[in-house]
């Protein structure tokens, strides 16, 4: 990839280069033909810089939320401002598939040296991500693609999902970066297609033998520094030796006569990829250059129907929340469940155990929220609120879902979970009533433990009783569980606003607003505990009041968690003197 091919690199396009940057221009983007609405210049990071803009387009064919590909420009990263290239190629056949299209610019490498770039696109990813429905972007699948070095930054995106520094020898970098607002937001891509990217700085000149000279634009882009002396810095730019099992698939398009990026560089791609055991096609264009041939309509159709597989039934990453030693992990595309809480490395919550038949409950795990009372909606759960996607909205050590709205039941749940610090969250429920009649509703929270240790929380008794062993001591009403018992059982009490839970090391505290048993909806109480046959899961569940929604109107109800460690040995009067320090 030599200085003076670079024009080659921006296939059709016209560049010049100045002693200062390097400066493209823009053929006209698509027509409005090709989509339906266009936010041009959006800052996804907050700074006004040119680098940092990205278009969105919206396809003709939208209706509700489209799914998103990011698209990166190639340019050998001297250009900063080019985000209309790739849209006249790669992007109309995916707006034309009905795919939203994200454009972006990133800093040039005589601007700011590696990582920058790749900090840039990973800021992109958080800010679509965040910022989805502002935008009419479906945030469940992120596909991104891009062309020469644009292919590179979008390689390099996939094998590094989750990772936040690479390190080689002495050199480390820290490819997450901390730009915009949105740091807490996952930078995780579902599905890459790379058109022809450099991917592999050790290897590339003589035949993907050895690296590139002092004049090579990776030496502009590891910081004016010559490959062929800085060999960690090579590496730590190269995501061919970054691929892992956790990568999502790729596609790799390349033409075999290409003499800018030689197609040795995707032919040892795709052996990386194998070895690491990830599903990935290599596709060598007969004929194809640095671009001629590869972009043209059978490589369009084939990038096209990789995504729309790719994007079918996709399982968006959890998001995960921290306070202090304690991560909360909650699963946007499972209803918003919390399916795990971790001290350290040990799990509070019941996971799920697969079995046959009746014994495969899908219902076993994680903490769910669901509209009470139960007599509205029966059994099973509402799968709109209890497993369906939720959209997304990331912030700083906060993260606020919200659901779609039933065919049948009236509601839409808004989920917010905050970390406190200190082992502590908020989580608010807010259920609005988005029908034209007032409904009656309580908020009601389903926390699954493992069918062991001891529950207790203040009331005064239990219905009904011997249902569940049970004492009352210390002021306290106590439930431990050990026996092993073929039917499923349920008690119900008034108490006073918390519940707790010790098990294993772990003390687990519940907050919430106290309310009577006259508050609660009908058949239903503030504190119920719930046993299924075999005692293999226990439910902690704790209701709000019973209120009347009127049309367009909400409520919301805040439930504080805290999980701190204990003694397993303490005794009911250290757990009972602990809770009451840790309630507000």
């Amino acid at each position: 990839m030599r200085k003076f091919v670079l024009s080659m690199a921006f296939l059709a396009i016209c560049t010049f280069v100045t002693a200062q940057n390097f400066t493209p221009m823009m053929p006209k983007g698509p027509s409005k033909d090709n989509y339906s609405k266009l936010f041009a210049d959006v800052n996804y990071v907050g700074d006004n810089i040119e680098s940092h803009n990205m278009d969105i387009y919206l396809p003709k064919s939208a209706n509700g939320k489209s799914k998103v590909i990011i698209l990166i420009y190639g340019s050998a990263w001297f250009a900063n401002n080019a985000k209309m290239a790739p849209v006249t190629t790669i992007g109309i056949p995916l707006l034309d598939a009905g795919f939203a299209v994200a454009t972006i610019n990133h800093r040039s490498s005589p601007e700011a040296p590696w990582p920058a770039q790749i900090q840039d696109v990973k800021a992109a990813i958080r800010f679509i991500r965040a910022e989805a429905d502002k935008y009419g972007l479906d945030n469940s699948f992120i596909g991104i693609t891009g062309f020469s070095s644009g292919g590179h930054l979008s390689t390099f995106a996939g094998t590094t999902n989750g990772v936040k520094t690479l390190t080689s020898g002495n050199v480390t970098v820290d490819i997450e970066g901390n730009l915009g607002k949105y740091t807490s937001t996952s930078s995780n891509v579902d599905a890459v297609v790379d058109w022809f990217g450099p991917v592999d700085m050790l290897r590339f000149a003589n035949g993907c033998t050895t690296p590139n000279d002092d004049k090579s634009p990776e030496a502009m882009l590891i910081g004016k520094k010559d490959p062929r002396a800085e060999l960690d810095w090579d590496r730590v730019v190269s995501p061919l030796y970054y691929v892992d099992k956790a990568d999502p698939e790729i596609l790799i398009l390349h033409g075999d006569k290409d003499n800018v990026v030689p197609c040795c560089q995707s032919i040892n791609l795709k052996e990386a990829y194998d070895k690491a055991g990830v599903k990935a096609e290599l596709v060598l264009v007969e004929g194809g250059g640095h671009g001629p041939v590869c972009f043209s309509e059978p490589y369009y159709k084939k990038m096209v129907e990789y995504f729309k597989k790719m994007s079918e039934g996709v399982k968006e990453p959890s998001y995960t929340l921290k306070s202090g030693d304690v991560v909360m992990t909650i699963d946007q595309s499972n209803g918003a469940k919390v399916t795990s809480l971790k001290l350290g490395d040990k799990e509070l919550l019941a996971q799920h155990v697969p079995a046959k038949g009746w014994q495969n409950n899908v219902n076993d795990y994680g903490s769910t929220f669901w509209p009470s009372p139960q007599t509205d909606w029966n059994w099973p759960p509402i799968k709109t609120y209890d497993n369906a996607p939720y959209s997304v909205k990331a912030g700083k050590n906060c993260v606020t879902m919200t659901s779609g709205k039933d065919d049948k039941y009236p509601y839409i749940f808004i989920k917010e979970f905050k970390s406190e610090g200190n082992g502590a969250f908020a989580i608010k429920y807010t259920i609005k009533n988005a029908s034209d009649k007032a409904v009656g509703v309580a908020p009601w929270e389903i926390t699954r433990v493992p069918g062991a240790g001891v529950i207790f929380f203040d009331a005064p008794s239990i219905r009904p009783e011997n249902v569940l062993p049970s004492e009352k001591k210390n002021g306290l009403t106590w439930l431990p569980f050990s026996e092993d018992k073929k039917e499923n059982r349920k008690i119900f009490a008034d108490a006073e606003g918390w519940l707790a839970f010790s098990n294993d090391g772990m003390l687990f505290v519940k907050q919430f607003d106290n309310i009577t048993t006259e508050k609660a909806a009908p058949k239903e109480d503030e504190v119920e505990i719930y046993v299924n046959r075999g005692t293999t899961y226990i439910e902690i569940e704790n209701q709000g009041a019973y209120e009347k929604i009127e049309p367009g109107k909400e409520i919301s109800w805040t439930v504080r968690w805290i999980l701190k460690p204990i003694d397993k040995s303490a005794n009911q009067s250290l757990l009972k003197s602990t809770v009451k320090k840790y309630l507000k």
